[in-house]
């Protein structure tokens, strides 16, 4: 059993660690996840806000990130630059992104390009507003070989009913080259009560 969940609990009452090896609650810190889900701009915000400046903090967040949205969380990307409505995400190549020609596979670009405007998207988001990607497109501009940087940038508008908006995710190679561009297609609206 990894132990990152207990990790990513320090400074709660229990430890997920231990609370899953005594049959209590099995994700005691949902109340993350939860916030994560109902008000995502200031739970980005804030998480950034206190671990970014400390040593492995940016680590810390990036892993949080990968909890509250396991999927994500496969490809292990570092969140290396934020700020709300910016990010940028890095990807080291290593053989479990890879597929047979030997460089990125496509679908782990997709998620590096999905983590990136997600939160960028999510921390642009003021409190009492949420959205949901309803779609994804990517297109390729060359193979991605080596260590790799998707950047996005958001700027919304005033959110007072719920609207589609785009963010755009580029990922460059170590050259500067263009390897592939992504577009989420969000819903984004204010929070249910």
């Amino acid at each position: 059993m990894s132990r990152l969940p207990y990790r990513l609990c320090v400074g709660q009452a229990t430890s997920c660690y231990g609370a899953r090896h005594h049959g209590a609650q099995e994700t005691p810190q949902m109340g993350m996840i939860d916030e994560f889900a109902n008000n995502p701009g200031p739970a980005i915000r804030g998480m950034w806000d206190k671990l970014s400046t400390k040593p492995g903090g940016k680590y810390l967040f990036s892993k949080s990130v990968g909890w509250a949205a396991p999927y994500t969380g496969t490809i292990d990307g570092r969140v290396i630059s934020f700020e709300p409505g910016y990010c940028q995400v890095k990807l080291k190549d290593r053989r479990k992104v890879r597929n047979h020609f030997r460089s990125v596979h496509a679908i782990a670009l997709m998620n590096l390009g999905e983590m990136a405007t997600g939160v960028a998207m999510c921390s642009a988001f003021p409190a009492g507003v949420r959205g949901i990607v309803t779609g994804l497109t990517i297109d390729f501009s060359k193979k991605a070989r080596g260590t790799l940087v998707c950047t996005s940038r958001v700027e919304l508008p005033e959110i007072t009913e719920s609207v589609e908006f785009q963010a755009e995710g580029v990922i460059h190679d170590q050259s500067g080259d263009e390897v592939a561009r992504v577009t989420a297609k969000w819903k984004v609206g204010p929070s249910k009560k």
